[in-house]
């Protein structure tokens, strides 16, 4: 199940209605107090009111006096109620889990479907739900389709305050869950339901002679009648306290902001695993809050893996949490009116429009090339971007503006250092190594720091038989022979490279990669490859450079794999 949508009006600042589309996982960016966490909290709301008929307030926390615009207060006429909506796209686990629910006797509903609810106080304080879908208008029973959803979907939301009372109202709520839910499924939890049932069957019968005792004293009473709520489960055990050992039993609110945010990250990765099979969105304020920079990389990709089974929405200051490949996934929060009490929500169009609702100055970060290789060497540095260009010419005129750069790494084992040192300040970082030891350790690392995303590290395709491959095997060495000789200083033909390749090979390989065969030639021809090695590969690259801009060089399909890439963030940037 994922929420596809959801909209909010006359809920606090958001006076209006504002529509959010939502993807699995949403960035809610904004500067503070401009209604980001009115957007979580409203979600919250919208999903703890499905459960009104197994919950008893307080749950279900609406108060007309904080909750309703200010905007609208004293106003003359009728006072419309506040209305949240969203629209659901159910999936064929969450109709098994339906029909579960109802013993297969009780119709499906609609695959998609809009449901709304309209929140109010009455006049005693109590919150008041009504929903409504006119999708479901015509299902023979639209209440059993709510009745579900309050037992089958459930919102876990960790605010920016990662003190223990703030997770215990979400977090440890579907930690319960989780273990009652184990329990029901062994059937061990018969006892207690059938102590409830006593439990109520002996109020119910006290209920006359209490009516009998009162019409003493007040004869108009008729009858006297407890209001029960239904069982459930989670009130009877509460957790108390987490103590965590690390060393020293200690509670986890006298830990610091920043373990309270991993552990909590940790705690939402848990409740996923344990409730596997139940719908779960997760909603989470300022996720790198407290963390040191590079454990805000690691938190975003873990974030990125949770948002595979669950959905998540956060709220972020950090440039790092921005969704740079999925534009329309971040969602730009903010005041439309100088006094600030009318809140807006829209998908971001640019970049552009997320570094200034970030605040994100030119020196601070995302103001260098939009996009960044970081490649091993001078072959690529030189012939890269023209074999790109050449593979998808209507990136040309981004190229040539500077919105796509190189940077050389001079090496397979400074890559990782590279990327640490450019991650924050580029919108994309695309990262390519040769396949051969030194780039599959250096790939190691990287995915290990987490400062790039995956499918941002591209490796060069192995050659059929080859042990190891740099990206120079994969052109023909009539481009480039004769520039790599006179750049070594030695004569060499086309032949006398390729006979030297076959011969390289060995039991264990074909023939080896391209620096090896030369380093032999070189040495066989009285030079010493370390000393003209980046000489030759800088003309190597030119050569391939010229080529490709006249056309005579078709880039392979790896290369045009990562301009294809080069165009998707360049179209979101």
């Amino acid at each position: 199940m994922i929420l596809s949508e959801f909209s909010l009006r006359r809920f606090r600042a958001f006076e209006a209605e504002a529509v959010i589309p939502l993807a699995p996982l949403t960035v809610l960016i904004g500067p503070n107090n401009q209604g980001k966490s009115t957007i979580l909290t409203a979600l919250n709301l919208f999903v703890t009111s499905l459960a009104t008929d197994a919950l008893p307030p307080p749950d279900l926390e609406y108060d007309d006096s904080t909750d309703y615009p200010k905007s609208r207060a004293g106003r003359p006429g009728r006072k419309w109620p506040t209305k949240l909506m969203a629209k659901l796209a159910l999936d064929d686990g969450d109709m098994r889990s339906f029909d579960e629910f109802y013993g297969g006797v009780m119709p499906r509903p609609p695959s998609e479907f809009k449901l709304a609810v309209e929140l109010k106080s009455d006049e005693y304080g109590s919150a008041e739900a009504v929903w409504f879908s006119k999708e479901l208008s015509d299902h023979p029973s639209a209440e059993d389709v709510t009745r579900w959803l309050g037992e089958y979907l459930s919102f876990v939301y960790v605010p920016a305050t990662r003190g223990d009372t703030g997770m215990r109202s979400g977090s440890v709520r579907q930690l319960l869950s989780g273990a009652i839910e184990s329990l029901s499924r062994r059937r061990r939890d018969s006892s207690v339901k059938r102590f409830y049932d006593d439990l109520v069957a002996q109020l119910r019968g006290i209920e006359g002679a209490l009516a009998d005792r009162v019409r003493h004293y007040l004869p108009s009473v008729r009858g006297v009648r407890f209001d029960i709520p239904h069982l459930d489960l989670r009130r009877l055990v509460d957790l108390r306290d987490i103590l965590v050992d690390d060393g020293t039993e200690t509670s986890l609110m006298y830990k610091g902001d920043g373990f309270k945010s991993l552990f909590a990250l940790s705690l939402l990765q848990f409740i996923a695993e344990q409730r596997k099979g139940a719908a779960l969105i997760f909603g989470i304020e300022e996720p790198e809050s407290h963390l040191h920079p590079a454990a805000v990389y690691d938190v975003r990709t873990e974030l990125r893996n949770l948002s595979r089974s669950s959905q998540v929405i956060l709220s972020t200051h950090s440039p790092i949490m921005v969704q740079r490949d999925k534009m329309r996934s971040n969602v730009l929060v903010c005041n439309t009116t100088e006094a600030g009490v009318v809140c807006t929500a829209k998908p971001a169009q640019s970049l552009k429009q997320i570094r200034e609702s970030l605040g994100v100055r030119r020196q601070d970060s995302m103001y260098t090339s939009p996009v960044m290789f970081v490649v091993e060497g001078g072959t690529e540095e030189r012939c890269l971007l023209p074999l790109i260009v050449r593979a998808m010419p209507e990136i040309a005129d981004a190229v040539n503006n500077g919105q796509v750069g190189i940077l050389n790494a001079h090496g397979a084992s400074k890559l990782a250092a590279i990327a640490r040192m450019s991650a924050r300040d580029v919108q994309a970082l695309l990262i390519l190594h040769d396949d051969d030891e030194p780039g599959r350790d250096a790939r190691k690392t990287l995915l290990l720091e987490g400062y790039v995303d995956q499918l941002d590290i591209a490796t060069v395709p192995p050659r059929e038989g080859c042990r190891d491959t740099e990206f120079e095997d994969w052109f023909d060495p009539v481009v480039y022979c004769k520039a790599v000789a006179d750049a070594c200083g030695i004569t060499l033909t086309v032949d006398e490279l390729q006979s030297a390749r076959t011969r390289s090979g060995s039991r264990l390989t074909r023939m080896k990669k391209w620096s090896d065969v030369m380093s032999e030639i070189v040495s066989s021809k009285g030079q010493v490859w370390p000393d003209v090695e980046q000489k030759a590969k800088a003309e190597f690259g030119a050569a391939l450079s010229i080529a490709a801009e006249q056309g005579g060089l078709s880039p392979p399909s790896f290369i045009v794999n990562l301009a294809e890439r080069v165009k998707a963030y360049l179209r979101s940037s």
